[in-house]
């Protein structure tokens, strides 16, 4: 009898035993989902180094004991959110360094929690998270300013500081509404707090809550170039006869005079012929008076020159001289846009195919263009991957880094 109850009571510190071990198992699991990138991208020069750091979100399902639903813990799943800025080399496209922000839980509003860039200030990138602004040292990640060190540092913020995105901005510093709408300017450099009084037409607050530095590849595009005594322009048909109708030289002047029939066109290169316009009492201006193709007539799905950030003309580009072309391989899902570098006739020089379907911001560095674009993921229907490319404009080569596989 005592053997047997030895026996039984062996048989069950071993089932306890392995049943705790089980759920520390089961404690222990956690799922990541890949990283998104949430917020615009911040492209930081500081001491000759340059950096392209992006504002991530990802997200962690863990089991975890739920205390509060009933008299006996029980095990559920929960989300928690963690929220991190990733640095990456703008030659390579590889990731630089990940500093780590928070971790918020779906309970404490982690799901609809934000992350946006304000500004940088020479080695601060100041951000908003949540419910407060921030400011990390892109060197290191280290913190170097927060709600309540600011509060710390400046008692009379105590309390009055937003808590909302639409609270902040920059402009040489970061500039801020209290609740007591009294309108501030803070820079970390000399650690100072003073008065911000830029009109209200041109006052940066309120732009931390937008989402600057998104767009559309189009936005990027121009269909014409001058260079020298010519006038090109990449058009369809209509639109080529939409742009020799020009009789008072805004279409000579400006791309978006001219008809856009849309995404869906095969364009190709056209030469005008100039003249110019009747006397006005400012005088007279250059027009286009007829359009006669150009090239070698291969037609270019949804084609576009890429411009000069900020200006409407085409980006020029030197040794040899010439331009960049976008244009894509197809106009459904699978589409990717394709760059091609012309030289001065519009031969092609190199041709390179890019990992994405939509431009989403890019950045002009030396010999090269930093891109920032996104394509429907592999694996995952809905979802946008976001991509790094570095594009070697000599070459044609391609450095590229995958956001959400982590990978090249």
């Amino acid at each position: 009898m005592r053997r047997s109850i030895i026996g039984w009571t062996a048989a069950a510190v071993l089932l306890v035993s392995v049943g705790f071990g089980a759920l520390a198992l089961l404690m222990n699991r956690s799922t990541f989902h890949p990283p998104a990138w949430v917020g615009p991208a911040a492209f930081i020069r500081h001491e000759g180094v340059d950096r392209l750091c992006l504002p991530l979100r990802q997200e962690e399902t863990r089991l975890v004991f739920d205390y509060r639903s009933s008299r006996f813990p029980t095990l559920r799943s929960r989300a928690f959110h963690h929220f991190s800025v990733r640095c990456h080399d703008p030659v390579t496209a590889r990731p630089l360094a990940t500093h780590p922000l928070a971790i918020i839980s779906d309970l404490d509003g982690g799901r609809e929690a934000q992350l946006r860039v304000i500004g940088q200030e020479r080695e601060f990138l100041w951000l908003f998270l949540r419910d407060e602004a921030l400011a990390i040292r892109v060197t290191d990640g280290r913190l170097a300013a927060s709600r309540a060190l600011l509060e710390r540092q400046f008692p009379r913020l105590r309390d009055r500081l937003p808590a909302e995105p639409r609270g902040y901005g920059f402009d040489a510093g970061l500039v801020f509404m209290t609740a007591d709408a009294e309108a501030l300017r803070l820079t970390l450099a000399d650690m100072s707090l003073g008065p911000y009084d830029a009109p209200a037409d041109r006052s940066a607050i309120g732009r931390a809550s937008q989402w600057h530095g998104r767009f559309r590849t189009r936005e990027f595009l121009t269909r014409r170039a001058v260079a020298a005594d010519r006038w090109l322009g990449l058009y369809t048909e209509r639109e080529a006869a939409d742009a020799a109708k020009d009789a008072f030289g805004d279409k000579f002047r400006s791309d978006a005079a001219v008809l856009d029939e849309g995404a869906a066109t095969r364009r190709r290169w056209w030469r005008a012929e100039t003249g110019r316009t009747r006397e006005f009492s400012e005088g007279s201006h250059p027009r286009l008076t007829a359009l006669r193709p150009a090239g070698d007539g291969q037609a270019h799905l949804a084609g576009g020159l890429m411009k000069r950030p900020g200006r409407p003309e085409a980006l020029a580009l030197e040794g040899p001289a010439g331009w960049l072309l976008l244009h894509r391989t197809r106009i459904d899902e699978e589409g990717r846009l394709v760059a091609t570098r012309l030289d001065g006739d519009l031969a092609a020089l190199w041709s390179a195919p890019l990992p994405i379907a939509e431009l989403t911001n890019r950045w002009e560095l030396p010999g090269r263009l930093l891109l920032l674009g996104e394509a429907p993921a592999a694996e995952g229907r809905g979802r946008l991957d976001a991509h790094i490319l570095s594009l070697d404009l000599a070459t044609g080569g391609i450095a590229t880094w995958n956001i959400a596989a982590e990978a090249p």
